[in-house]
């Protein structure tokens, strides 16, 4: 609030008063000299009142300036925030819609400019501009190439990281993002993500198959799988494999897979096994069970799901369904193309599995996977241990 102007009058009346009431009753100057005295002081404290009310107003001017400008910075910060929240939920969703580039670039002309030099204004355009030629390109198109989607996706990236450091920039803030260093934490650390949260993937959509344990990783001839033990009374060893993700333990007598497969391992102990089994080519016979539409019991995962099967498994066909190539993860060059959407292959490989396990037949009996289940365990105690006692007795024949 600026200094009244009154106060300059009360100050030099105040100022006048004093001086005359020390003159006269102080009796320091003669009637003769109190005039001439009188108009110096008086001046004087013209003078000293102007000065002080200079410094009070400019004080107060600066001071209100000061938190006007307090203000602004902080409408600014708030909007800049809110926006960037709505950039990086676009690089959460690896996706730019119509809908979500319309409201970005709405929200920027009517709440963003206003607080932006133009310079800041003349390059956030330019990237607006930049991601308009990336609208509406989705994982989810089944016929786009992971490259194309990649690169599209990276455009995406760069020019929303840019509008964030132009931003920050303009706030005056030190830090910026830097996609060069982004990318290379990415590289280094995706693969322990992927194999993790492909993890999570299939047990979140097995949980609720009692005829399961929890899914691990798991290392095996043919190479690392992905398992979901039976947790039945005569089914030991049995159980649902994914993959191979690893081929280290892979060699001439059990080769690597060419793959990504859905497998079921036979309970070798069970009696009923054999009857729904088929030789996979190993010298450990019988390995697996022989579905229908699989080749030696197993069963591409690689190939994408038909429509109907989303509706069949009850879930959410917003998942990639297009043909994945291997997925080994101690092999950069099988995964790099999936550093940015590894998170949508995850649930795509956790779809397939549950709908093949859902919809499997057996070639013997025409069986699914929960009623094979149900068969071996519906043998008794003597059943289970004289044919345990029989296989163990029994050497591997390994010239074949």
């Amino acid at each position: 609030m600026k200094v009244s102007k009154f106060l300059v009058a009360v100050i030099c009346l105040l100022f006048v008063v004093v001086f005359c009431g020390i003159s006269i009753y102080g009796e320091i100057f003669t009637s003769y000299e109190l005039p001439m005295r009188f108009m110096v002081a008086f001046l004087g404290a013209i003078i000293t009142a102007n000065i002080t009310f200079l410094l009070l107003n400019s004080q107060s001017s600066a001071e209100e300036i000061k938190e006007e400008n307090v203000k602004i910075f902080e409408k600014k910060s708030q909007l800049f925030e809110e926006f960037n929240k709505k950039l990086n939920r676009i690089i959460d969703n690896q996706e730019l819609s119509a809908n979500d580039y319309i409201k970005i670039k709405s929200e920027y002309y009517t709440k963003l400019t206003l607080y932006l030099k133009e310079k800041s204004q003349s390059r956030i355009i330019d990237c607006l501009e930049n991601l308009g030629n990336y609208i509406g390109i989705s994982i989810q198109d089944s016929d786009l190439k992971l490259e194309t989607f990649n690169y599209n996706y990276e455009q995406i990236r760069e020019n929303i990281y840019e509008i964030i450091n132009v931003l920050a920039e303009d706030l005056g803030l030190a830090g910026k993002k830097d996609i060069s260093m982004l990318k290379e934490l990415d590289n280094k650390t995706f693969p322990d993500l992927f194999r993790e949260l492909l993890l999570d993937e299939v047990n979140k959509i097995f949980c609720n198959e009692k005829i399961f344990n929890k899914a691990y990783y798991m290392v095996m001839a043919n190479g690392t799988f992905l398992v979901l033990e039976l947790n039945g009374k005569y089914t030991v060893g049995g159980g649902l494999h994914i993959g191979p993700f690893y081929n280290l333990t892979a060699n001439e007598k059990f080769p690597a897979y060419d793959g990504l497969y859905f497998r079921f391992f036979n309970s070798m102990l069970n009696p009923m096994a054999e009857l729904y089994a088929v030789n996979d080519g190993t010298n450990y016979d019988k390995n697996l069970i022989d579905f229908k539409d699989s080749e030696k019991g197993l069963i591409d995962l690689r190939k994408p799901l038909l429509s109907w099967a989303f509706k069949s498994i009850n879930i959410d066909s917003n998942v990639y369904n297009g043909e994945l190539p291997i997925i080994r993860f101690d092999n950069i060059d099988t995964i790099k193309n999936y550093a940015d959407i590894y998170i949508h292959i995850t649930k795509a490989i956790a779809s397939r599995a549950f709908f093949y396990y859902l919809n499997a037949r057996t070639k013997c009996d025409n069986l699914s996977i929960k009623e094979l289940f149900e068969k071996f365990e519906s043998i008794t105690d003597e059943q289970y241990i004289e044919h345990t006692f029989k296989t163990l007795a029994t050497p591997i024949d390994f010239s074949k």
